[in-house]
């Protein structure tokens, strides 16, 4: 069976070529490696199958690949321009909600559209492990030989097999080397740095990531979107993403794109422009941001050159911010980061607004001053601008009384925190002194010693019962089994498995009732030098055995059901 494939326009004019089949829930599928969305999901029946299960399966050949176009200037391969194609088709259907998976290069392609803010409902990928998500230059350096050995690889060589796929699959060579020098790595840390906070479920806990979409000396991602990889980023972690983007000016604006223009064209412009719109004027964002198409002009005909420069980007707007900083608030189960746009400089108009010398710049020349005076309608005249005086609003004003009450509340004119609790008390030096007086010919591990150091302060009544035990890799090979054994493993969920070696090593003791919550137990476990008769109670076994003690321990365990 063979689909006629269909075409559209990337962001750089690269002629690209997609297939669909069935009706239903819009499922994108991309292929892999070399291969093309014939081979991999028309060929052998895996589109039709998926389509009669009631999907719209959209298949793009990916740039270099099948019906595609495969340019051979380096400018046609930024860094992760998989990912561009993608965001391109994905706005040209005007796909809202949608499924997307992916084989071998078309799963590490979902993976990276993921990171940089693709939002699919579902997300399906096969034939791509850790490595080709992580460690894209081992395979890269491989792929590279099959290129360089094109005309030469003999029957037998490892690159063979891959060679007469590209033959068979007449892939462009030259653009291939290219499109292979696009690919970015996901390293795991940058995931994991982040996952702990949502994995926990910390709803108290609010980030605030200032996008100003520049570096010191130049835009963040040039061709790229900062703002939609930390969205992917921080999503796949389990926090709630709150972008603040757009200042209160572009609501009429967005209220009037019916088609959906200009919301393509904010998707399509890249962090490099955006910086350079912010350096120039209203007329220059005019002409180069909305002068993309009649519409977008036609959209903006009554605004002035002045009015579109006044278009704020969302973190310089305060109701922008206030409602986000207020959805943050009421957001339970997980924890929030605000991803607001600003602009780097922003009010130092000619004089470095969005310019990459803000940095450098030490001070505003006197028409720079009038300017910022001007543009944020300040009470400062003429005759105090050189001496740059310091604005308070009036004493009686509501604004003032405010001020004071804000104050007030954080304690003075130097914010202040309430309620601590004193000083924990250190413990005695003398506390540890099994662990620093010398132990001769016997060797310890540090691990040992940071067990028993840890153990004495588990042991302290003030310090042991702020200890949060998260259990490290291979706790049992390091020899740390007794000391988890003695205070469990933290989890604001509980206990809701059995664990394969319960009854063994790991204690799994008391629960409390089902549905209650956290309970503290506590246990003191003792070392004699004699047996015990019968079965005294703690307060009859210390008054018989006081003396026959040799070392005692008290465990503490928090369980919940």
């Amino acid at each position: 069976m063979s689909i006629e494939p269909q075409f559209f326009d990337a962001r750089d004019g690269v002629r690209l070529a997609w297939r669909e089949m069935g009706e239903g829930r819009p499922i994108l599928l991309l292929h892999g490696l070399f291969s093309s969305a014939e081979v991999n999901w028309i060929k052998f029946g895996t589109a039709a199958r998926i389509a009669r299960a009631g999907y719209h399966v959209i298949m793009p050949d990916l740039r270099v690949h099948g019906s595609s176009a495969a340019p051979h200037g380096a400018e046609h391969y930024p860094s992760d321009i998989l990912v561009d194609d993608l965001q391109d088709l994905v706005a040209h259907l005007d796909l809202a909600d949608f499924d997307l998976g992916g084989f071998s290069l078309g799963a590490r392609t979902s993976v990276r559209a993921v990171v940089a803010g693709m939002r699919p409902a579902r997300l399906i990928l096969g034939g791509m492990g850790l490595a080709g998500l992580a460690g894209w230059q081992r395979r890269g350096r491989f792929f590279k030989r099959v290129i360089a050995e094109y005309d030469s690889a003999k029957r037998g060589d490892d690159t063979w097999l891959s060679i007469q796929f590209m033959k068979t699959m007449k892939i462009d060579r030259v653009a291939a080397g290219l499109l292979l020098d696009s690919f970015t790595d996901t390293p795991p840390e940058a995931l994991a740095a982040i996952s702990l906070g949502g994995r926990e479920r910390l709803d108290n806990l609010i980030f605030v990531v200032n996008c100003n979409l520049q570096r010191l000396d130049g835009p963040v991602r040039g061709n790229g979107k900062v703002i939609q990889e930390l969205e992917g980023t921080f999503r796949a972690a389990g926090w709630h993403v709150i972008k603040v983007i757009w200042g209160s000016g572009w609501d009429d604006l967005l209220a009037r794109d019916t088609h959906g223009l200009l919301r393509e064209r904010m998707m399509a412009c890249v962090d490099g422009d955006y910086q350079t719109f912010k350096s120039q004027n209203g007329a220059y964002v005019r002409e180069h941001f909305f002068g993309t198409s009649p519409e977008l002009l036609a959209m903006v005909a009554h605004l002035s050159d002045d009015e579109i420069w006044q278009l704020a980007r969302g973190g310089h707007d305060a109701l922008k911010v206030y409602a986000a900083y207020a959805q943050a608030m009421q957001t339970e189960g997980r924890p929030t980061v605000i991803l607001a746009k600003t602009v780097k400089g922003f009010g130092m108009g000619e004089a470095g607004e969005g310019q990459n010398v803000n940095h450098q710049l030490k001070k505003m020349s006197a028409d720079a001053v009038r300017a910022f005076r001007d543009r944020f309608d300040l009470p400062v005249s003429d005759d105090q601008l050189a001496e740059m005086p310091y604005l308070r609003p009036e004493p009686d004003s509501e604004l003032a009384r405010y001020f004071a009450a804000r104050r007030a509340a954080m304690g003075g004119h130097q914010p202040a925190r309430f309620g601590l609790r004193a000083p924990l008390a250190i413990p005695p030096l003398d506390a540890f002194a099994g662990q620093l007086k010398d132990s001769g010919e016997r060797a310890m591990s540090t691990t040992m010693a940071f067990v028993r150091i840890l153990t004495t302060l588990l042991k302290d009544p003030e310090i042991g019962k702020r200890v949060i035990p998260i259990v490290p890799d291979e706790s049992r090979t390091f020899g740390m089994e007794p000391l988890f054994r003695q205070i469990g493993i933290h989890s604001y969920l509980g206990q809701r498995y059995t664990p394969q070696d319960a009854g063994q090593l790991s204690y799994y003791g008391p629960q409390p009732p089902a549905g209650h919550g956290p309970h503290h137990y506590y246990f003191w476990v003792y070392a004699l030098d004699t047996n015990v008769e019968g079965t005294p109670t703690r307060e009859q076994f210390l008054e018989r055995y006081k003396d026959n003690i040799v070392e005692q321990n008290r465990v503490v365990g928090i369980y919940e059901n």
